[in-house]
C-alpha cells in the first residue's frame, strides 16, 4: 500500500488490528468489505459489467409475498446485474448474480434480505431507493464477521481499504474504522491526563 501500514492481526475472527503512523486502528472486516463491494458494485453498474453466470441456475422457493418482489421489481433486479425467472409458481431459477456474490449460499441470503427490504412496500418506491435497497441487500453477504479469513485476505482487504477513495462507514451507516491515538492509549493506561 502507499501508506506506512502494519497489520497486527486479527481479533475474534471479526476486526483486523493495523498499526498506522502513530495510531491503533479496528477495522471491522465486514463493513469493509461490505463498503468495497457496494463501491464495485456501483462501478460495475455504471459500466455495464456487473453480472456472471452460474454454472447451473439456483433454484428458490417462494412464498406469495416474495414472488410479487421478484414481479414488482425484475427489471430493477435484472439492471442490478441479477438473471432471475420463475421457474415455476412456488419457485425462481437464478442463472446470473453480481460479480461480488459467489458463494450460492451468500446468493440465496442475500435474495432473503431483499424479500425482507421490498416486501410489503409501496410499490411507488423510486427507481433511486429500490437500486439502493438491492445494492444494500447484495453487499450484506459480502462476508460475516466471525468468519476466519486467510492472512492473504486480510492483507488484501487492507490494502483495497487503504488504496481506495471510499467513505469511512459501509453502506448501513456502520463505522468501518475505529482509531485511537498513541495519546488515546496513553490516556486509557493513565501515563498522561
Amino acid at each position: 500500500p502507499k501508506f506506512n501500514i502494519k497489520i497486527i492481526g486479527t481479533v475474534l475472527d471479526s476486526f483486523i488490528l493495523v498499526e498506522y503512523m502513530d495510531k491503533l486502528l479496528l477495522i471491522d472486516q465486514h463493513a469493509a468489505q461490505e463498503r468495497l463491494n457496494y463501491e464495485k458494485m456501483i462501478k460495475a453498474y455504471d459500466q455495464n459489467n456487473y453480472s456472471q453466470n452460474l454454472i447451473t441456475p439456483l433454484l428458490i422457493e417462494l412464498n406469495s409475498q416474495e414472488a410479487d418482489v421478484i414481479r414488482n421489481y425484475s427489471e430493477q433486479l435484472y439492471k442490478m446485474g441479477f438473471d432471475v425467472s420463475f421457474f415455476d409458481e412456488n419457485s425462481i431459477a437464478i442463472r446470473a448474480v453480481p460479480i461480488v456474490l459467489r458463494e450460492p449460499m451468500s446468493i440465496k441470503d442475500c435474495f432473503k434480505e431483499i424479500f425482507s427490504n421490498l416486501s410489503g412496500k409501496n410499490l411507488d418506491l423510486s427507481s433511486d431507493i429500490i437500486k439502493e435497497k438491492i445494492l444494500q441487500s447484495a453487499c450484506k453477504h459480502s462476508i460475516k464477521a466471525g468468519e476466519k479469513l486467510p492472512e492473504v485476505g486480510i492483507v488484501g482487504l487492507v490494502k483495497q481499504l487503504f488504496n481506495s477513495d471510499v467513505a469511512p462507514t459501509c453502506p448501513h451507516g456502520r463505522p468501518i474504522i475505529v482509531q485511537f491515538s498513541k495519546n488515546d492509549l496513553y490516556k486509557m493506561f493513565k501515563r498522561i491526563q
